[in-house]
C-alpha cells in the first residue's frame, strides 16, 4: 500500500496537501450526510401526509407510475423488459410504491394549491443548477439542454402518431377545400 502522505494527496487529487484532502473530503461527507437526512424527514413528512389521507387514486396514473418504475429500473439494471424480469413479488411492491407516489402527487399538489404556492421558472432553474453542481455536472447551458429535451419529448409521440392519422388529416382538408 502506498504511505499516505502529501505526495499521496496530490497523486489521488487536486489537493497539494493530505490536510487539504481530509478537509475536502469531511467537507463532502458532512454535505452527503446532511442531504440524507433531509431526505429522510422529506419522506417521514410525506408518510404521514399520505397515511391521514387516505384518497382514491385513478388506476390508470398507478399503471402508468408503475410502469415507468419498471422501466426505470430495467434501464438501471441493464435488464430486458420483454423478458420479465421481475416477478411477481417484485411488481406487486412496485405497484405499491406507485400507488404511494401518485397518492402523495397529488397530496402535495393539493397543498400547495391551498396554500398558493407558485414556483417560478427563476426557481426552477436555481433548483436545476444546484443539483447540477451537487451532482458534479456544469450548469452553463443546462437550461437550454432541459429546454430542448422537453421540445424533443414534446415532439416524438406527435411525429410517431402523425403517420397513422394522416389520412384522416388529408380527407378532413379533401372535404373541406370541396365546394358545392
Amino acid at each position: 500500500l502506498p504511505e499516505v502522505d502529501d505526495e499521496f494527496a496530490k497523486d489521488v487529487s487536486e489537493h497539494a496537501t493530505l490536510l487539504e484532502l481530509r478537509l475536502d473530503l469531511r467537507k463532502r461527507l458532512e454535505e452527503m450526510v446532511r442531504r440524507a437526512s433531509e431526505g429522510v424527514v422529506r419522506e417521514r413528512v410525506i408518510d404521514a401526509l399520505v397515511e391521514a389521507n387516505p384518497v382514491a387514486v385513478p388506476p390508470s396514473l398507478v399503471e402508468a407510475q408503475s410502469r415507468d418504475t419498471q422501466h426505470e429500473l430495467a434501464r438501471m439494471l441493464q435488464l430486458d423488459l420483454e423478458k420479465n424480469p421481475f416477478g411477481e413479488e417484485q411488481v406487486k411492491r412496485i405497484v405499491e410504491q406507485a400507488e404511494r407516489k401518485v397518492r402523495a402527487s397529488l397530496l402535495l399538489h393539493e397543498v400547495a394549491k391551498r396554500e398558493r404556492i407558485e414556483v417560478s421558472d427563476a426557481d426552477v432553474e436555481a433548483h436545476v443548477a444546484e443539483v447540477a453542481t451537487q451532482e458534479g455536472f456544469s450548469t452553463p447551458g443546462l437550461g437550454e439542454t432541459v429546454k430542448a429535451a422537453t421540445v424533443m419529448f414534446a415532439t416524438i409521440p406527435i411525429l410517431c402518431i402523425y403517420p397513422f392519422l394522416q389520412r384522416y388529416f388529408i380527407t378532413g382538408v379533401t372535404l373541406g377545400a370541396i365546394k358545392e
